[in-house]
């Protein structure tokens, strides 16, 4: 256990729900979902104090906290203040489960070191409108382009905004993943590879779950581990027997927890974990581009009372969803479509993803109809309409459960951004609502021009994110390979 004594620096993304917002929950449909070169970072190494884990997240003050770990079952914070529920979990949680995997003695002399740890997320998962105010910047991607990439905020955690791109599943998924790392429990070659990554998932899965005190659809923490994918969430029944294992006080994680049986659950071979998850990637030439928009409050009940409505109202409902279903399949089909065209006929392919880049998504079912040897450009129309259903159908979802999906200030700007050349979808990430959007476009002039758009949109305040596709889950780091961090080492 000698290379226990080195730095451990694990990474893992954000993600958007392109398609599937809502049908992600009901394991009879899929969704995609495209994770983000916005990583969350944890750090580990050997502490100065026996028997303590001390967790810092030094973008923010008064952020250290301090916790006991010579009874796992009780895991007390010594310090004052609230720390974070998802932090305490993971860590718990994880080094539980690590002490039934490895052997004691060499569980013993690692806690016996003590562990601190430090916490530090990307930009684009907080709103940087103070950030840009205090230096007398305006609102736009050239200005954030100008900030340190793991800024510091100089307020404390509970001050600022999140974006909307996951920062609890991220944050979560690196200190699982980085835990096992530094234990030696999933290792760095590629070995078992798939083995570690389900080990992960499953953990993390369960961690999120608990500091939560729900059971969610997963896929925040799956596009965490294994990057942008096709998913298909687990069953529920997975998480709740967690709980059954889990007989404490989750305000203050004292009680009885049954570590053995929390690690036979995450097993990978544990056949409850029925998740299904098939990387993907957006074809060559789609950018993923996000905002973040500023018009009032969002509201945290929003799928609590979609799905309320759908069982209020299940004939209704259902239809809605199944048409829903259909057109979220054929959007992935044709991606993959694209994708595999890209492949095998790369200069039909760059032909017909040049002529489309020329135009709005409105003209090229024209330019479709002028050009029939070119399937691409029939394809590029055909997710171009498909997606513009969606949209219709998540708006008459807004209306019948009285949720604002996709609100009238948000169908204005998108519009907007549909009309620019080159934009071929145009949405409200995940469960919609006021806070994001997300653009793909297929050149960089598209980008510029929708980057034009959110700047100078008056209606509300729009602040185009950095954040790019980056299709890969949680990775080992190096160093002297993350821009930003070694100010916080």
């Amino acid at each position: 256990m000698s290379n226990q004594q080195q730095l451990t620096i694990v990474s893992a993304p954000g993600k958007a729900l392109i398609i599937g917002g809502y049908l992600v929950l009901d394991r009879s449909f899929n969704a995609v979902v495209i994770s983000t070169d916005s990583r969350f970072y944890c750090v580990i190494k050997d502490g100065q104090r026996p028997n303590k884990v001390i967790v810092k997240s030094p973008q923010f003050e008064d952020a250290v906290w301090e916790y006991d770990v010579e009874n796992l079952e009780s895991f007390n914070q010594r310090n004052q203040g609230k720390g974070s529920a998802f932090i305490r979990f993971a860590i718990k949680y994880t080094l539980g489960i690590i002490s039934q995997r490895i052997e004691s003695s060499a569980f013993t002399e690692i806690i016996g070191r003590g562990l601190e740890i430090m916490v530090l997320g990307s930009n684009d998962f907080y709103s940087l409108r103070e950030q840009l105010a205090k230096s007398h910047l305006p609102l736009t991607a050239a200005s954030t382009r100008l900030i340190d990439p793991l800024s510091s905020f100089h307020v404390p955690i509970s001050k600022v905004h999140k974006t909307g791109l996951g920062s609890s599943a991220a944050l979560t998924t690196s200190i699982v993943a980085a835990l096992y790392v530094h234990f030696g429990v999933v290792h760095q070659n590629e070995d078992g590879k798939d083995y570690d990554k389900r080990l992960v998932n499953n953990t993390a899965q369960m961690c999120h779950g608990l500091a939560q005190g729900k059971v969610g659809s997963g896929f925040d923490i799956s596009a965490a581990v294994w990057g942008s994918q096709v998913y298909k969430r687990f069953s529920a029944s997975v998480i709740e027997e967690a709980f059954a294992a889990n007989n404490e006080d989750r305000s203050e994680l004292k009680g009885i927890v049954d570590f053995e049986r929390l690690s036979l659950i995450v097993e990978p071979d544990f056949n409850e974990w029925d998740s299904v998850v098939r990387p993907t990637r957006l074809p060559p030439h789609f950018i993923l581009m996000l905002a973040d928009v500023d018009a009032g409050s969002h509201t945290p009940s929003m799928v609590g009372k979609v799905l309320a409505w759908r069982k209020a109202n299940p004939e209704k409902a259902n239809r809605l969803w199944n048409e829903l279903g259909a057109c979220n399949q054929k959007i992935e089909d044709d991606l993959r479509y694209l994708v595999d065209m890209s492949e095998v006929e790369r200069d039909l392919y760059e032909e017909g993803i040049r002529r489309c880049s020329e135009l709005p998504g409105e003209k090229w079912s024209e330019l479709s109809h002028g050009s029939p040897h070119n399937s691409v450009i029939k394809f590029m129309d055909h997710v171009y309409q498909t997606f513009q259903q969606i949209r219709n159908l998540l708006r008459q979802m807004s209306t019948e459960s009285e949720v604002p999906i996709e609100p009238p200030e948000q169908t204005e700007l998108l519009d907007a951004c549909m009309k620019v050349a080159g934009v071929i979808m145009a949405g409200v990430p995940g469960a919609g609502g006021y806070d994001a959007i997300f653009c793909v476009c297929i050149s960089e002039d598209a980008v510029a021009e929708v980057e034009k758009v959110c700047e100078s949109w008056r209606a509300m305040d729009v602040l185009p994110l950095l954040s790019r596709e980056l299709a890969t889950g949680y990775l080992i780091e190096k160093l002297e390979d993350v821009r930003g961090i070694d100010k916080y080492i």
